[in-house]
């Protein structure tokens, strides 16, 4: 396993995950998103278009108690 740490723009985060998945020989990448990243499975598709690697976009909720 490895952690790569993603920053900057989406844009520059999925042409990082592009090229780790080429690294890496990858055949798929999951994405989980939650709220403001929901558009990033669709930016990393145009990213990866044309490569043979698929993408699964997973939409995580997780309510958490409030604190009163």
């Amino acid at each position: 396993h490895r952690i790569y740490s993603l920053s900057s723009s989406p844009e520059e985060q999925c042409e990082q995950i592009k090229n780790n998945s080429i690294q890496h020989r990858l055949p798929m990448v999951s994405i989980e998103t939650n709220g403001v990243g929901g558009f990033l499975p669709q930016i990393l598709l145009r990213t990866i278009r044309g490569l043979g690697i698929g993408v699964d976009s997973v939409f995580s909720q997780e309510s958490l108690p409030k604190n009163d």
